[in-house]
């Protein structure tokens, strides 16, 4: 019993490989149309420490609105609330 169980995680194991393989294909696939561009400066120096299409404008991604609501939370609090008015003259 236990060779058998042994040899099948074995055959299972042998296929992660080529499924990460492919995964990493699709994955590059559908990047193709992206846009990406940064440009990562150390604030110490002033020195460029990588960059890639540093000039081009880009939608920002939901990760930066992440990073956005993060930032609110830890300046504002989590039970922060926005008081919004409505008036109207009447019509």
């Amino acid at each position: 019993m236990k060779i058998k169980s042994l040899l099948f995680i074995i055959a299972v194991l042998g296929t992660i490989p080529a499924y990460a393989k492919k995964q990493e294909a699709d994955v590059e696939k559908a990047l193709l149309p992206a846009t990406i561009s940064y440009k990562m400066v150390n604030l110490n120096t002033g020195e460029t420490v990588a960059e890639e299409n540093p000039y081009q404008c880009a939608t920002p991604a939901s990760v930066t609105k992440l990073i956005t609501t993060a930032t609110a939370l830890e300046l504002l609090g989590h039970d922060f609330t926005f008081d919004t008015s409505i008036e109207t003259d009447g019509e």
